[in-house]
């Protein structure tokens, strides 16, 4: 069987501009850009709702500092941020707001939700890192 030189080069140049791309898409959400970079958790539907007793806990390398953090937990619902491996914020039953005027730096940033209460709650959380 005798593959075509032209495919073999068409086939590798694809996957050069793929590479080039994700190498961009990294550098811009990386430490070391200027863009902000809001998340918000749940980041999916499907984790919206918590049921009685149940948690939801996400880890990310992020090398950045936070300078908002909006929560909406409603009666029951707890919050846990971590930051570099330690605890750094609790909070229970709270809507609002935090600024951080100077930014906090997180090299790994953590979220911990947990329902402790005797039904379903939807929950948000928002975080500004730049």
């Amino acid at each position: 069987m005798q593959i075509d030189n032209n495919i073999i080069t068409r086939l590798f140049n694809s996957i050069d501009t793929e590479i080039n791309i994700l190498e961009r898409i990294a550098a811009s959400l990386g430490a070391n850009s200027s863009e902000d970079l809001l998340l918000q958790y749940p980041a999916y539907v499907d984790d919206l709702y918590l049921e009685p007793g149940e948690s939801f806990e996400h880890t990310l390398e992020i090398g950045r500092r936070l300078y908002y953090l909006a929560l909406d937990l409603p009666e029951g619902v707890t919050v846990q941020i971590g930051r570099d491996s330690m605890p750094y914020m609790y909070a229970v039953d709270e809507i609002g707001a935090l600024e951080f005027k100077n930014g906090v730096y997180f090299g790994t940033f953590t979220i911990k939700v947990t329902n402790t209460s005797t039904v379903t709650q939807k929950w948000n959380v928002k975080a500004l890192f730049n």
